[in-house]
């Protein structure tokens, strides 16, 4: 194998999330997404520094850069564990404790000033590995080319023996 060919799936990877089950596959997902790590491999790191992210994953090559717009759905992952998380602490600390409410209100303001800050990196490798579990990007090229338009392929493979690509 030359040098700078990627290695099998199986040698990459082991089992893969294809190979799991419904739940398992998800919960692959998920446990590489809250490690930041690649949706597809688990093994290459999704982010340079605290807001740069990679432009591919270094182990399997997974484009990270997607068209203009695609990690908006990572803001909305964001905003909604923050609204979640306030939605359940106030009416709790304001039933069950005697904290005066501006404090309790001035501690879910910080909260919510901060908490989205260091979430930015989890939200947006959530939304990957969504992505990942809605519309997998095999690793093997082999399995791209195979579960592409089978109509194409044979116009391809029909191209290559000289017959034309369709039946005029």
């Amino acid at each position: 194998m030359p040098s700078n060919a990627r290695p099998p799936v199986d040698q990459l990877l082991g089992q893969t999330p294809a190979r799991q089950g419904f739940v398992g596959r998800r919960l692959t997902v998920l446990g590489r997404a809250l490690r930041l790590r690649c949706p597809r491999c688990g093994r290459g790191a999704l982010f340079e520094g605290w807001f740069s992210m990679r432009p591919k994953c270094s182990v399997c090559e997974l484009d990270l850069k997607r068209e203009p717009g695609f990690y908006l759905g990572s803001i909305y992952v964001n905003y909604g564990l923050t609204a979640l998380f306030v939605t359940f602490v106030y009416p709790a600390c304001m039933l069950f404790t005697n904290w005066p409410d501006k404090a309790v209100l001035g501690v879910l303001l910080a909260f919510c000033v901060v908490f989205p800050v260091w979430f930015f990196r989890y939200a947006r490798s959530i939304w990957l590995g969504f992505d990942q579990v809605i519309d997998p990007d095999p690793l093997d090229p082999q399995l791209a080319e195979r579960s592409a338009d089978p109509w194409a392929i044979r116009s391809s493979e029909a191209d290559a023996a000289g017959k034309g690509s369709g039946p005029l």
